[in-house]
C-alpha cells in the first residue's frame, strides 16, 4: 500500500482523503492501520479499516484471543485532520474473571448474535460439541482433560473474523464463565489522522482505551 499524504483533496491527486467527485464518502480508497494499546488492563492488538463509504471496523483481540474485540460505526471529517467516529460494540467474547466454577464452564450469550451451538477442544486434541440455550448455559467438561492445572480451552462458535475472514478461536479458563455479547448504545470519540498514523484524541472506546495505530504497509 502506497502511504499517501492526508488533508484535504486536491487536482493532483496527492490525497486520501478529502472526498470524491460523485461524494460517495470521505475516503477515496480504503486504509488499514493496526498497532497495539492497552486499556490498563490487557493489551490488545488491532486493525483498523475505514472504507470508502466512511464505514469504519475496529478488530481487537487479546494474547490467544481471550478477549476479542469488534466495534463498527461511521466516521466523518471535522476539521482538516480531525475526525469523529460514531459506533458501536457489534461482538465482544471475553472471560468474567468475578465467576469462578470448579466443575462446569458457564456461557452467556445473547440470543441476538444467534450462537446455537459451541465446540470445546481439549489440549490433547480431544473435541467436545455443545448446544447451546442462551442467556446461559452450564457446560460439564472432562475433568481428566481440563482442570485446575489446565491454563486454556478452545471454544469455537463458529465465528469468522470479518477482516480475515477466518475462524476465531476463543481462550477460556478453567472454572470461569465466558461471555458473548454486542452493545446497544452508539458511542463517539475524536480521532486525529495525519501522516501514516491515526490516533484518538479527547476520549477512546472503552474497551481498548486510548489508541495510535499506523497504515499497514505491504
Amino acid at each position: 500500500m502506497v502511504v499517501q499524504t492526508y488533508g484535504q483533496d486536491d487536482t493532483k491527486g496527492g490525497s486520501t482523503v478529502g472526498g470524491s467527485n460523485d461524494g460517495s464518502g470521505t475516503f477515496k480508497t480504503e486504509m488499514n492501520f493496526s498497532g497495539k494499546t492497552s486499556n490498563g488492563y490487557d493489551w490488545y492488538n488491532c486493525q483498523l479499516k475505514i472504507t470508502p463509504d466512511d464505514s469504519i471496523l475496529l478488530v481487537a483481540r487479546t494474547f490467544k484471543n481471550s478477549i476479542y474485540y469488534e466495534e463498527r460505526g461511521k466516521i466523518q471529517q471535522v476539521k482538516d485532520s480531525i475526525y469523529l467516529i460514531e459506533s458501536r460494540t457489534t461482538f465482544l467474547a471475553l472471560p468474567l474473571e468475578d465467576q469462578t466454577f470448579d466443575d462446569k464452564l458457564v456461557i452467556h450469550s445473547e440470543s441476538s448474535l444467534n450462537i446455537n451451538s459451541l465446540k470445546l477442544t481439549y489440549s490433547n486434541g480431544t473435541s467436545q460439541s455443545i448446544t447451546l440455550t442462551p442467556p446461559l448455559t452450564s457446560i460439564s467438561f472432562d475433568k481428566k482433560l481440563f482442570n485446575s492445572t489446565s491454563n486454556y480451552l478452545d471454544v469455537d462458535i463458529g465465528h469468522l473474523d470479518p477482516l480475515t475472514n477466518k475462524p476465531v478461536t476463543f481462550t477460556a479458563r478453567h472454572g470461569s464463565a465466558y461471555s458473548f455479547s454486542s452493545g446497544k448504545t452508539m458511542v463517539k470519540y475524536f480521532i486525529i489522522i495525519k501522516g501514516d498514523t491515526i490516533h484518538t484524541l479527547n476520549s477512546a472506546p472503552q474497551q481498548i482505551g486510548h489508541y495510535k495505530f499506523r497504515v499497514i504497509g505491504e
